[in-house]
């Protein structure tokens, strides 16, 4: 593991993880050193993890000078050899207590640290000294229960992570290093679906793995669990596991570790009397597992723990030491000269917890056998009682008060602090549980209930940071096909177990994130087919490609894909470049169909065709090039060359060009020809020069530039300089005839004006006195004071209308009786004009175009107000667009 894996586990404010922690690669060479002893062939792989140290196994075969050159590495020389008395500065010493002391034969191994210290122990067995038992751990006073978990959970993830990758990841291999009853359990962890072959000298078995569970074996005489209990009990036998499981029904129904137990007892009743513990002789073989209800939840205990409980929870005398006849023994059982195991001391395998029924509050049995004696005879009615009486019935109360205030509470403070120290040497967390479960149902009205159950709470959030913490390492080790699913049930297995617990939130963002998860685990594995050919990761990224379309990562493997074919693609340049300059068209051609066909989905296909094409007219275009040179420049001569090399590649990619280029030949002489027929054409003076102009240009218009176009050219010139003499002569006469014919129009006009003037002056001068008229073309309104013309723009223009802008013109440029000042009238001018009598004569015009624009309460609108003067009744403003065509009545000032 990492470091910071490790500090990940070993978090805490304690000063014994501060510590560990400041110290991590002293830590680490700790866990190196446990997974070397537990890695060598004579360590008991299947020992049981739950033991008095870190790290207790047992060594079948190594010397133990072996064992201590292993040690040596670590914590240097011992502190207590083997074979010598413990020195009198052990005698204090928290890891020699926590041993419960170290024997003359026994060896001790330190390794200080500031708040604690690692230790590790070597004990050699009385009847079999080849064997011996390893203790590999780490002590501290003032360490408490949490820290030492958290210390067993960094060694079980190392070891575990150490046994996976011992398991050969391919699948279909023999495993070494591992003994069976050990590869079902972590098969069973890790959801393993196989077949196992299982060999020995005489024997072959099978056994059918489905997502970890063991779901049926066979061996040539049994079939099921009876099967799977008889190759269990075999000794030393080779592994090979098969990724197919041949089987899908369930046949074995039974939890993995009762097989595994009734295995054991088998192999320990088929035992050859005589032989050494064999590889699966471990506690597991006569471990049965209970389930035990608590006040928090369910707690999975074995046997053996049962009566360390029990035996923790028996009476004690007065100096705290169990009673003899009631103290389970301290030794495993041993195997009989028939080769039979003895019984335990303690029952049977069927013992279970037992709670006694205590005196309330105090946690004693009443003495058996013991009933309250009669009392004595009463009295005769009216005897006086004696002082004797008396003196005993005070020497009683005052024992009954002693009892009840002064020893009652002692014991019953003794029996909580014993129970304390019980529980501080149980391995378990469970055990713990189930001891403090014991003592508040055996003490519900005592002073340290309150207390006891805060113990216990405390214990249970142990428990659950244990199983997160595990949790965890199963969701980091998990490798399965169905990640998702599988990693889906370990944490809804968690959940299921803690439902209440802090994590179940978070749980529920990891199990929302595991999609992403294994998109990313696939995304990285792309990175690790570098050594592979490109088109095995094309395949490998258009694979991710499909199944994660709108993926994170997919615009990344998009431009990987994009880079390998860009890379192939510019190698593919290089080569044809190469073969251009030594004019090797055909291997060129053949280098790029053979990369349509390797990199159908390339996006440079396109590009590789317009190769394809252009080398193809390179080499056509080369010879065509030799043709021609060996034709020379004579345009008949070329024709030829160009007809010649059509009837000899027909299908030649230039067909196209070189039929344009035979077009242009032969237009090339046909112009030639037309040359001369059209310079003998323009040539003729008795053809008008405008036709003979006309052929020039045609001639320069629809011919390419020839040598023969400046001389052509040349003569357009001289042609046209004389037709525009001779136009200049017509022009000048057809404007004299034009001005001759305006200024006939304009009298015409005048005299017309005149006439009309004469009529309507003579119209004003019957108004009595309103309109003084004057022999310049002016009438002055003796009303308004106003002067304006006596003809509108209705009857000088000839009855032609004009815009607003026009209207403005025409009155600027207005100089009706030798006045500059002319302008628009307003509405209300002209309304004057009109609609007061005696009327102004009217010209005929529809509308006129005052000075005046429309307005709004915003704005000022672009329209202008007309006024129209054949309306005599009323007077109502309107207003048009200024485009709009009307007559003007000038008036001045």
């Amino acid at each position: 593991m990492d470091e910071k894996t490790i500090a990940n586990i070993l978090r805490g404010d304690s000063k014994v993880l501060e510590d560990i922690r400041n110290n991590l690669p002293l830590f680490i060479k700790f866990l190196d050193l446990v997974n070397t002893i537990d890695a060598l062939p004579e360590i008991n792989q299947s020992a049981s993890r739950e033991n008095r140290s870190l790290y207790q196994t047992v060594s079948m075969g190594l010397a133990m000078e072996d064992l201590k050159h292993y040690f040596s590495n670590f914590f240097g020389r011992p502190v207590k050899p083997e074979g010598k008395k413990s020195p009198f500065s052990l005698r204090f010493n928290s890891s020699a207590e926590f041993l419960g002391g170290i024997q003359i034969n026994q060896a001790l191994f330190i390794k200080k640290l500031k708040h604690g210290e690692f230790y590790g122990s070597l004990w050699p067995w009385q009847r079999k000294d080849k064997n011996i038992t390893i203790h590999l751990g780490f002590s501290s006073a003032s360490m408490p229960d949490e820290d030492y978990v958290k210390l067993e959970l960094a060694v079980r993830k190392s070891l575990a992570q150490r046994v996976l990758r011992k398991i050969d990841s391919n699948i279909g291999g023999r495993i070494h290093g591992v003994s069976l009853p050990s590869f079902l359990q972590m098969a069973e962890m890790e959801k393993t679906t196989g077949t196992l072959t299982i060999q020995t000298q005489t024997n072959t078995g099978y056994l059918y793995l489905l997502d970890g569970r063991l779901i049926d074996a066979e061996t040539d005489k049994f079939q099921g669990q009876n099967a799977a209990y008889t190759i269990i009990s075999w000794d030393k036998p080779l592994i090979e596991i098969d990724s197919v499981c041949l089987k899908t029904k369930r046949q074995i129904t039974l939890p993995l570790m009762s097989i595994l137990m009734e295995g054991m007892r088998l192999k320990d009743e088929n035992r050859i009397p005589g032989d050494g513990p064999g590889d699966s002789d471990i506690e597991i073989s006569t471990q049965k597992v209970q389930t035990i209800s608590t006040a928090y939840s369910d707690i999975e205990i074995t046997t053996q723990q049962v009566q360390k409980i029990n035996a923790a929870a028996r009476p004690q005398d007065s100096a705290g030491r169990q009673k003899a006849s009631e103290a389970p023994s301290r030794k495993k059982p041993s195997a009989k000269r028939d080769g039979k195991p003895e019984k335990s001391a303690t029952g049977s395998k069927k013992s279970k917890i037992r709670i006694r029924k205590t005196i309330s509050g105090t946690g004693q049995r009443p003495e058996p056998g013991t009933k309250g004696k009669p009392s004595a005879e009463k009295k005769k009615k009216g005897q006086p009682v004696s002082w004797g009486v008396w003196i005993l019935i005070i020497i009683f109360a005052a024992g009954l008060l002693t009892w009840q205030f002064g020893i009652r509470p002692l014991r019953i403070k003794k029996e909580y602090l014993n129970t304390l120290a019980e529980m501080k040497n149980l391995p378990t967390l469970e055990e713990k549980v189930i001891l403090l479960q014991f003592y508040i149902n055996t003490h519900f009205q005592g002073p340290y209930i309150q207390e006891a159950n805060e113990r216990l709470k405390k214990v249970y959030r142990l428990i659950e940071d244990r199983d997160y913490d595990n949790m965890l390492l199963d969701i980091q080790l998990l490798v399965s096909s169905d990640y998702i699913e599988d990693a889906t049930a370990i944490y809804h297995k968690f959940i299921k177990k803690h439902p209440g617990s802090s994590h179940v939130i978070e749980i529920q963002h990891m199990i929302a994130r595991l999609p992403a998860i294994v998109e990313t685990q696939e995304y990285r594995a792309l990175s690790r087919l570098e050594q592979h050919t490109p088109e095995e990761r094309l395949a490998a990224w258009h694979n991710f490609l499909s199944r994660y379309p709108e993926g994170q990562y997919s615009s990344d493997v998009k431009k990987m894909i994009t880079d390998l074919h860009d890379e192939k693609f510019h190698t593919l340049q290089n080569q044809i470049a190469l073969n251009r300059q030594e004019k090797k068209w055909t291997e060129a051609v053949l280098l790029c169909k053979n990369f349509l066909i390797n990199s159908k989905d390339s996006p440079r296909t396109e590009q590789v065709k317009k190769m394809i094409h252009d080398l193809k007219h390179e080499k056509d275009l080369a010879n065509l090039e030799k043709s021609i040179a060996r034709a020379g420049n004579n345009p008949e001569v070329l024709k030829l060359a160009y007809i010649d090399f059509l009837a000899a590649h027909p299908d030649s990619t230039e067909k196209n060009k070189i039929q344009n280029q035979l077009i242009k030949l032969e237009k090339q002489i046909i112009q030639d020809k037309n040359w001369q027929e059209t310079l003998t054409y323009c040539q003729n003076s008795r053809i008008e020069i405008s036709s003979r102009i006309s052929r020039l240009k045609k001639f320069l218009r629809d011919n390419p530039p020839l040598p023969s176009m400046d001389k052509a050219k040349s003569l357009l010139a001289q042609l046209e300089t004389k037709q525009q003499t001779l136009t200049k002569k017509v022009r000048t006469d057809q404007k004299k005839k034009l001005i001759t014919w305006q200024q006939e129009r304009e009298a015409q006009e005048r005299h017309a004006l005149q006439i009309l003037e004469k009529q309507i002056v003579a119209k004003l001068d019957k108004s009595g006195g309103r309109f003084i008229t004057r022999n310049d073309g002016t009438v002055t309104d003796t009303d308004s004071g106003l002067m304006w013309c006596v003809a509108d723009s209705h009857l000088v223009l000839g009855s032609r209308c004009m815009t607003f802008d026009a209207a403005l013109r025409y009155v600027s440029r207005l100089s009706t009786g030798n006045y500059r000042d002319w302008r628009l009238p307003s509405p209300g001018e002209l309304a004057g004009l009109y609609k007061s009598r005696p009327y102004y004569p009217a010209s005929g015009a529809k509308w006129y175009w005052t000075s005046e624009f429309s307005t709004s309460s915003w704005n000022i609108s672009n329209n202008v107000i007309i006024f129209y003067p054949n309306i005599k009744d009323y007077y109502k403003k309107q207003a048009v667009d200024q485009n709009q065509c009307g007559a003007v009545h000038a008036v001045r000032p």
